[in-house]
C-alpha cells in the first residue's frame, strides 16, 4: 500500500530560445562595455539604461509583468555569464584586480562618541559600521512578541 501524496506531473518550462537570442543580441556588447567601467555608480547607471533598452526592444508596451520578469531574469543570467567568463578566462575583475589581489581594508575606531565601542570598516566602495553599547541588567529591554 502506497502512502503520501500523489506525484506531480511537472515538467520544466521550455526555453524561449528566440527570446534568449534576442536579449543577447540586444545587450551582450553593451553589457561587456558596461562591465569595463570601473566606477560602481556609473556602471550601475549604465546597466539600468541597458535593461530599459532591452525591455523596449524585446517587449511590447502592454506586456504583462511575467514577461517583463522573464526578460529581466534572462538579462541577469547573461550578466552573470559575462562576468563569470571574464574571471575564469583570467581577465581582471571589474575594479581592475586580478584573482589573487585583495583590496586593502581601512578601520576607524571610536566613530560614534556616545557608544561604548564603534568601528567603521571600509574596503573599496563598501562600508560597514559596528556599534556596541553596554549596560546593566536593569537597562535591558523586554521585547513583547
Amino acid at each position: 500500500e502506497e502512502t503520501g501524496k500523489p506525484l506531480w506531473d511537472w515538467q520544466s518550462p521550455e526555453k524561449a530560445d528566440t527570446l534568449i537570442a534576442k536579449v543577447a543580441a540586444a545587450a551582450e556588447a553593451d553589457l561587456r562595455a558596461a562591465y569595463a567601467l570601473r566606477q560602481k555608480q556609473a556602471r550601475q547607471q549604465r546597466l539600468k539604461e541597458i535593461a530599459a533598452k532591452v525591455e523596449s526592444e524585446c517587449l511590447t508596451p502592454d506586456a504583462d509583468p511575467d514577461a517583463r520578469q522573464h526578460v529581466s531574469n534572462l538579462l541577469f543570467d547573461l550578466e552573470a555569464k559575462i562576468v563569470r567568463n571574464q574571471i575564469l578566462s583570467g581577465e581582471p575583475r571589474i575594479d581592475g584586480r586580478d584573482t589573487r589581489t585583495v583590496r586593502p581594508i581601512s578601520i576607524r575606531t571610536g566613530v560614534l562618541p556616545r557608544t561604548h565601542g564603534s568601528a567603521l570598516f571600509t574596503r573599496g566602495e563598501t562600508q560597514a559600521i559596528v556599534v556596541s553599547t553596554l549596560g546593566t541588567a536593569r537597562d535591558e529591554q523586554i521585547i513583547d512578541a
